[in-house]
């Protein structure tokens, strides 16, 4: 099914595969965890969430904070990094809490601001795979999934999971528990399962498409909305899994200066990533047509017809909207392949970052 020779890539591929695993997982412990965060929402009274993570973490981070944008109860997300230099001039405000979200729960940039955090009596909530680490112990509250815990350097099911841990904390700020929304979100999450299938039994098309675009130097990785979110987390894929140098974009802003990369339009792929069920889609449609007017190569991942790569479910929710990923995972899989690397061996990079 996968190019390559057996024993290269399989690792990735394998703990990618794994997802289905992490989904149901959620599900199982979806109306324990949704209680969980209901209850401690209503002890801290918070009207501001800022969620927090590192490399793939900040992104699940930008992705599980985005349903609270313009909300009563809002909430942004920051690298852990930013949020520490912060924390060192400001007098945080009482009603904000802060959400952690690692995979390994012992980044030393999460935890010092987690330190800090709690030194300026900021309420907690840790998001992990890794049950005993410090976020784990630490947090005021901690949701830990071990599923989600890969072997790889690599975050992929771990980003996935993050991502939609942060999606269901946001679900609880945003309503009050009920047997009709854990429901909704169940069955989204079942929907998920099936589009995951979908897109693995569609693999070939992914192969096609690297093919094509083997001998481009650099990709501009386009998202809107919530999807800005794992734009950046595909962006970072191709750099750390296929050495491909990449920039991640909002979608419209890409007519805004980026646009004139048309002198090297013949060294450059676009992928724009977009789901029917998003505001935005009528104008992101607009984009894709325009960039291939002016002779830009431009790839479509999308539910709509139209779309070069066709995820095959219809994608309404922002849990749905996060199988966009998975091409993406796929895609840069492919690529070093197909460029004679071997992604279970990582170079350059190290799977726990203890130094800060």
């Amino acid at each position: 099914m996968f190019s390559g020779e057996a024993s290269r890539g399989q690792g990735i591929i394998e703990e990618v595969k794994e997802t289905i695993s992490v989904i149901e997982a959620l599900r199982s412990s979806l109306l324990t965890t949704m209680e969980r965060i209901e209850e401690f929402l209503t002890r801290t009274n918070a009207e501001s969430i800022l969620h927090i993570g590192c490399g793939s973490s900040y992104y699940a981070s930008l992705y599980g904070a985005y349903p609270l944008i313009l909300q009563k109860t809002t909430g942004f997300a920051l690298p852990a990094s930013e949020f520490i230099y912060l924390l060192d001039r400001m007098k945080p405000s009482p009603s904000l809490l802060s959400i952690f979200y690692s995979r390994s729960g012992e980044t030393t940039e999460i935890t010092l601001a987690l330190e800090k955090a709690r030194s300026k009596n900021i309420k907690t909530i840790g998001l992990t795979c890794t049950p005993g680490s410090t976020l784990h112990r630490k947090a005021d509250i901690a949701i830990v999934v071990p599923e989600c815990l890969e072997k790889s350097h690599y975050m992929t099911k771990s980003f996935i999971g993050l991502s939609l841990l942060g999606t269901i904390t946001s679900h609880v700020a945003l309503q009050s528990l009920s047997h009709s929304n854990i429901k909704t979100l169940d069955s989204e999450l079942q929907t998920f399962v099936e589009g995951f299938k979908g897109i693995y039994n569609k693999y070939h098309e992914i192969k096609e498409l690297v093919n094509k675009t083997l001998d481009k130097k650099t990709f501009i990785v386009l998202g809107a909305e919530s999807i800005y979110a794992i734009a950046q987390e595909a962006g970072l894929k191709l750099n750390e899994v296929a050495y491909t140098f990449s920039h991640a974009m909002h979608a419209l802003e890409f007519r805004h200066g980026p646009i004139a990369l048309r002198e090297k339009a013949k060294e450059l792929q676009v992928i724009v990533l977009s789901a029917s069920g998003t505001h935005s889609n009528m104008y992101v449609e607009r984009l894709v047509n325009d960039l291939r007017a002016r002779d830009f190569d431009t790839i479509l991942i999308s539910d709509l017809k139209m779309a070069d790569f066709t995820v095959p479910i219809k994608m309404s929710t922002q849990i749905t909207y996060l199988l966009l990923i998975l091409p993406m995972y796929l895609f840069a899989i492919e690529r070093s392949l197909q460029l004679g690397y071997n992604p279970d061996i990582p170079r350059h990079i190290e799977r726990v970052i203890k130094h800060i």
